[in-house]
């Protein structure tokens, strides 16, 4: 039980509050000749209008953030959250558990005043984007749904409660995006630089694995010369029927071998990329097939054979097989009088119109406010574009349609509204654009991480803090 609790506070956070290696690239667009945009504020400090018997509740309520509270359940689950990600050796002793204890209170504060500025500026996330996310959960950490669900339920959440944290979360997000993304400059030599230090590490990333499940047979050499010759010759004779599949390897491993392995037939249960096989076996693997093994040879003072059980060929970490989708969409850009919900129903109607025979192009011109594209038409796209056609809630939309189905009207993230299909899809081989990318994201990501500390103080500063428990104020806190 204690191990599916770790497991789920760890799945709770896997899109980290404070983390920018990840985010999409419709945050380049202006990367490489950016404005700084006017940020999103706290008002000035105020003390909030807490009930009068709100200092009495101290056994609850550890800090207060404006006019929200921060308890003493929610801390205890920040730091499980932390401590399920350090070794045991970390967790005991006090001094590091109280320090632990402010850094999670802190993490607390930070989350919840970039909660309130997103909910003030009408930040949504959409039920798409959440199974969008939760899929992506699934598929990185390689879990079903219900094994998710059961990790979260045992911690004593319900997976509804961690729906909505993960709102939350994605919420914070996108203000991060919106506030930060803007204010960071990079420049195309600092892409090609970068590229030029890590195209080893590129090449590995996008090169599919090629992995080989192995059996061996290992044998004390006998102490007499001619008893060694003898086990040679029946050694080098059983490889022979082997290879002609007149016998199994695994026979001769458990009648033969004197490893521990010899009851299982030899068998090494571990898949094994080219590098990762042991020296002494490495170069003879490199010439056999599958269902072939090696001539005895001496290695490590035994007489060993190796045996390929299998092969296979694994997809590379990063596809450079990218999709693009040949796309028409109606947009409606949000203003101080036009609401989403207004550019919502405009939206529907513009889709019953089409979906009842009239022609696409005339009910863009007349709905569209996007006058770069005033007749539908976006051309082809892909997630690679720079800067970018589409938004990922765009994207995520057309991964769900079929070829020329309307979607329903949704909030493209970008202060706007949108209806969208694809008329057709094409495969391309986009390896130089996906390192420009990568490499665009991790120049992105550490010019953030600075940029970042120094906005979330101003936002601390700007706010009312209160933290109850004078054992867990630092020096910057309060």
């Amino acid at each position: 039980m204690l191990l599916k609790k770790r497991l789920a506070l760890l799945l709770l956070f896997l899109i980290p509050i404070y983390s920018f290696a990840d985010i999409s690239s419709n945050l380049f667009q202006n990367s490489f000749n950016s404005n700084m945009p006017q940020m999103p504020t706290m008002p000035a400090k105020a003390a909030p209008q807490v009930p009068s018997n709100q200092e009495l509740a101290i056994n609850k309520t550890v800090a207060i953030v404006n006019d929200k509270v921060i308890t003493s359940l929610e801390l205890d689950q920040e730091v499980q959250k932390v401590l399920a990600t350090l070794p045991p050796s970390q967790t005991y002793d006090p001094q590091n558990q109280l320090q632990i204890k402010k850094e999670a209170l802190q993490n607390l504060i930070a989350q919840s005043i970039l909660l309130q500025i997103a909910q003030r500026n009408n930040i949504r996330i959409s039920d798409k984007e959440i199974d969008a996310a939760i899929n992506d959960i699934l598929v990185r950490n390689r879990i079903s749904l219900d094994y998710l669900k059961t990790s979260i339920e045992s911690s004593g959440i319900t997976f509804s409660e961690y729906k909505d944290k993960l709102r939350d979360q994605l919420m914070i997000n996108r203000l991060q995006q919106q506030a930060i993304a803007q204010q960071i400059s990079v420049s195309p030599k600092e892409v090609e630089k970068y590229i030029q230090k890590h195209k080893e590490l590129f090449q590995k990333q996008m090169t599919p694995k090629r992995l080989y499940l192995l059996r061996n047979l290992i044998i004390d050499i006998p102490k007499s010369k001619d008893e060694k010759n003898k086990k040679f010759i029946l050694l080098q004779k059983l490889a022979i029927a082997i290879n002609n599949k007149n016998i199994s390897f695994s026979d001769m491993a458990k009648q033969f071998s004197e490893a521990a392995n010899a009851d299982e037939g030899g068998s090494i249960t571990q898949w094994m990329t080219y590098s990762e096989i042991p020296p002494i076996y490495r170069s003879r693997v490199k010439y056999l097939k599958k269902g072939q093994v090696s001539k005895p040879f001496i290695a490590d003072n035994a007489i060993q054979m190796i045996y390929v059980e299998a092969i296979k060929e694994e997809k590379p970490l990063v596809n450079n097989e990218i999709t693009q989708y040949n796309v028409e969409g109606i947009v409606i850009n949000l203003t101080a009088t036009l609401t989403a919900s207004s550019a919502e129903n405009d939206l529907k109607r513009a889709k019953l119109a089409i979906e009842s025979g009239d022609d696409f192009k005339k009910i863009a011109e007349k709905y569209t406010t996007d006058y770069d594209h005033s007749d539908g038409e976006f051309g082809w796209a892909s997630v690679l574009d720079n800067p970018p056609i589409l938004t990922p809630a765009a994207f995520n939309q057309l991964k769900d349609l079929k070829k020329d189905e309307l979607s329903e009207p949704f909030d493209t993230g970008n202060k706007s509204w949108m209806i969208i299909k694809y008329t057709d899809t094409r495969e391309y081989n986009a390896q130089k654009e996906i390192e420009e990318q990568k490499a665009l994201e991790a120049i992105y990501a550490e010019k953030a991480e600075q940029i970042y500390k120094t906005w979330i103080t101003s936002m601390k500063d700007s706010a009312y803090i209160k933290i109850l428990d004078k054992d867990l104020k630092t020096q910057e806190l309060y």
